[in-house]
């Protein structure tokens, strides 16, 4: 590891006053959740790799809808997200809104989920037709193995993953866990995988 690497270890996150520690060059500094979080989102926004810098958040104790928005509506340029689940209207608007404004932003979506979202609209606007509204590329994986990842690339410079699928309970009620990575070498290997399953021959495009 670089001596210029920073390594951010996340020792608890409670409601309020969550503290973490800060390793710089070997030396422990104390640090709040809330600056590492800003300091992570700043270098992503400013084009900086800011490789060895990330920042763990767990739910229920910790409002992940919150963390994913601001991230999001970060974007600058272009966001590539492979999302099994995507009910959560928030989050969902944020991306529309980042489309909208200019970020290029395509969403990979699992078979089944995509389907049963659909159903359980019952004629109501979904998340992914809010998203092809607004300007995002939706495909849909035609296999019906799980397409099973909770991730996004942010600018080529930020890597979103965790456990927590973008929906109002995964982000906000169930034990879960999301990580921001500011590293390009992350997001880069993230975009080569996303590359794979986008080109995929027998994926759905999603239309108006």
């Amino acid at each position: 590891m670089k001596s210029s690497a920073i390594v951010l270890l996340i020792l608890g996150l409670g409601a309020v006053g969550a503290w973490g520690v800060l390793v710089h060059n070997g030396v422990i500094h104390g640090t709040s959740v809330a600056l590492i979080r800003e300091a992570v989102i700043h270098d992503a926004a400013a084009g900086e790799p800011g490789d060895g810098q990330y920042v763990v958040f767990y739910s229920p104790s910790h409002n992940l809808e919150r963390e994913d928005a601001r991230v999001i509506r970060s974007a600058k340029h272009s966001i590539d997200a492979a999302l099994y689940s995507a009910t959560d209207w928030e989050l969902c608007g944020a991306l529309a809104d980042a489309a909208k404004r200019g970020v290029k932003v395509r969403v990979y979506r699992d078979r089944d989920q995509f389907t049963e979202e659909a159903e359980r609209a019952h004629g109501r606007m979904t998340c992914v037709e809010r998203l092809v509204g607004g300007g995002v590329v939706v495909k849909v994986k035609a296999d019906r193995v799980l397409m099973h990842l909770k991730s996004y690339a942010g600018d080529g410079k930020l890597l979103r993953t965790g456990s927590a699928n973008v929906s109002p309970s995964g982000e906000k009620q169930q034990d879960n866990d999301v990580v921001f990575l500011t590293s390009t070498a992350a997001a880069k290997g993230f975009e080569a995988e996303f590359a794979t399953l986008w080109s995929r021959s027998d994926n759905e495009l999603v239309k108006e």
